[in-house]
């Protein structure tokens, strides 16, 4: 369909449209048709328009089935989470309620990937495919919940298609680890929908099931605190339900404020807020606040990480506040002939203000996945105004509003489908993030890593070295430093990193555990071993982990040990043909011939062509059975 013929038709729509006539609020509450009603009087064009703008967004993320994991919180939320992988479990469903993992508490969340994992395995394209099932289900819930709330069905569509390919959304659909996003948003919306039920029928059924939805959405992601408040925005305009008295209003919301305040009071304990100075923060916010604006009228240059800045220059501080201002008054001003601009304004505000960064938890100075449902106030009133002009074109002037809109729609859609592509994989990721930042160390250490879990040391060494000078107090780089080193087998340059990342961080048992091998290879056991009996502390249910302190415990004599760890490390690993020949070695140390041979022979069984295996039981053959123990054997030490 060519932009002008698909112009004309939007404008023929023209006098089916819901817009009235004057500014005048929508109908009541109290008067809006009840659903059945609603489907009986389906307009098909509208219909046809909706399922065109699902179309659109399902057409977004339909690469995301191919896209792998990144290593960005990927590994904390699935890759490396033994809860999540194993599926449901009773051990799991005990983890979900009461971990403080990547500082939420969010145990549906959990819960929503452990089920994808029980019933689809620990792929990525399923849980990636389950994630952009939720966004399309959320575009339908905007359309529905708006227009109940409304009344109006046609600004509420336009609002569920921005909303649906708006790329400032990429980020919470095609990243795995924010399934939070789209599954809060979802009972959110939900909760919204019971609400305006209860607001239209007076139902306590409709009262409860919005609370119980709500607590869902805050068990998805705490982000949802603010919804009491936006009821309240509701009940001003479109419910019209301010005659029934503040006292009153207020009083219906109360157990939604108190789970509000529970919530709120979880998530500040969960999280560890970073010690940014408080005129520095209020900075950022309002700087954050007119920027998200800007990056909605237009999205180029997004990154899966903004560095925090510290205090922004002067002039973005001022030119935001004159642009917030200015729109604050903007809307003040017509509130009584277009109410819906001060609705959505006072959404976008209220909604986007957990996370606007007046309490600094993370690293990051904003992030394109916090404006998923605060867009939807400035998306509405977009919506409802744009129909309000549409209205008083006549004749075929109407094509020039229908084929800016449409242009819009096709332009925000292809940038759309582009943005998606950059969360392919981790490369793709932070290349382009690097491509659209300065100074950008996170985007610098994630593609490091990357690149060296790609076998490439190389280039991994020069973003690492980059990262390093940008923030040179973090562990992790630190440690990343030290392992690419070592993949170059510069062992010596290797082990200061390793040393400085566990003096920037002693609670690091991945930092300790790459120190403890690294002075294994330079031959000082004791030290090795000191530093891996911390790691196994800090990481009990690490196999390799365990192999490796029996390895160094061997290395220093204490046989009786490393025989501990080995089979520690078989029974969390299983069978291995390294692992038992380790075995075997520790025990003929201690004079147990027949039990080393049996560890041989089982290493053998596993992998016949293990040559240490192979080598010691031939070794061990024409050997004494009483041999004294704790000497030295003819077979190979523990292998590394």
């Amino acid at each position: 369909m060519s932009l002008k013929s698909g112009a004309g038709k939007l404008g023929r729509y023209a006098e089916k449209l819901e817009m009235p006539t004057t500014c005048r609020p929508p109908t009541p509450a109290s008067r809006l048709q009840t659903p059945a009603s609603r489907l009986q009087t389906t307009d098909y064009r509208l219909l046809f328009s909706l399922l065109l703008a699902l179309a659109a967004t399902a057409w977004i993320y339909l690469p995301v089935r191919g896209f792998g994991f990144v290593n960005f919180d990927d590994p904390r939320y699935v890759t490396q989470n033994p809860m999540v992988l194993a599926g449901w479990t009773v051990d799991g469903l005990r983890w979900a309620f009461t971990t403080f993992r990547t500082s939420n508490w969010h145990p549906l969340t959990w819960l929503s990937l452990m089920t994808d994992v029980e019933l689809f395995g620990p792929g990525p394209g399923a849980l990636h495919a389950v994630s952009a099932c939720f966004h399309l289900a959320n575009v339908l819930l905007v359309y529905l919940a708006f227009s109940l709330v409304t009344g109006r069905k046609w600004p509420a569509l336009l609002t569920a298609a921005l909303f649906g390919v708006h790329p400032l959304h990429v980020e919470s659909v095609a990243w795995i680890s924010e399934r939070k996003d789209v599954l809060s948003t979802f009972f959110s919306l939900l909760a919204l929908m019971a609400w305006a039920r209860y607001a239209q029928t007076g139902r306590l059924r409709g009262y409860l099931g919005s609370l119980a939805l709500f607590a869902l959405a805050l068990l998805s992601k705490p982000m949802p605190v603010t919804l009491p408040v936006v009821l309240l925005l509701l009940d001003a305009w479109p419910l019209a339900r301010l005659k029934r008295g503040p006292p009153r209003l207020l009083w219906e919301k109360a157990p939604f404020f108190l789970l509000s305040l529970l919530f709120s009071a979880i998530t500040l304990q969960a999280q560890s807020p970073m010690a940014v100075p408080l005129a520095a923060r209020a900075a950022n916010a309002l700087v954050s606040y007119a920027a998200y604006l800007g990056r909605a009228a237009w999205p180029s240059g997004l990154a899966a990480f903004y560095p925090h800045p510290g205090m922004p220059p002067a002039w973005e501080i001022v030119l935001s506040s004159l642009v917030l201002a200015a729109i604050t008054l903007a809307a003040v001003l017509a509130r009584k002939k277009a109410p819906w601009l001060a609705w959505g304004w006072a959404w976008y505000l209220v909604t986007l203000l957990p996370v606007i960064g007046l309490i600094q938890v993370g690293l990051q100075a904003m992030a394109d996945r916090y404006t998923y449902v605060p867009l939807l106030g400035p998306f509405l009133a977009l919506s409802w105004s744009f129909l309000d002009l549409f209205r008083t074109f006549s004749g075929r002037k109407w094509t020039v509003p229908a084929a800016l809109f449409l242009a819009a729609f096709l332009a925000l859609t292809l940038s759309a489908r582009s943005q998606v592509m950059a969360w392919e994989s981790s490369v793709a990721l932070f290349e382009s993030a690097l491509a659209h930042t300065e100074n950008n160390w996170m985007a610098h250490y994630s593609l490091g890593t990357a690149l060296l879990e790609q076998d490439q040391p190389d280039q991994a060494l020069n973003h690492l070295h980059a990262a390093e000078k940008l923030q040179p107090g973090d562990a992790k780089i630190a440690n990343n430093l030290g392992l690419a080193l070592e993949s170059k087998e510069r062992y010596s340059e290797a082990l200061p990193w390793f040393l400085r990342a566990v003096e920037l961080d002693p609670e690091s048992w991945e930092a300790l555990a790459n120190l403890g091998n690294a002075l294994l290879r330079s031959r000082d056991p004791k030290q090795a071993v000191s530093h891996l009996l911390r790691a196994r502390t800090l990481q009990p249910d690490d196999g390799n982990l365990a192999s490796s302190l029996g390895r160094a415990l061997f290395a220093a004599g204490r046989t009786g040990e490393a025989e501990t760890q080995f089979r520690q490390a078989i029974q969390l690993l299983g069978d291995s043909a390294k692992l038992e020949n380790n075995l075997g070695v520790t025990l003929l140390a201690q004079g147990r011939m027949d039990e080393a041979r049996a560890c041989f022979r089982r290493a053998l069984a596993l992998d016949p062509a293990y040559p240490p295996a192979r080598t010691n039981l031939a070794a061990t053959a024409a050997r004494a059975p009483d041999r004294e123990p704790g000497g030295r054997t003819a077979g190979s030490p523990p292998a590394p």
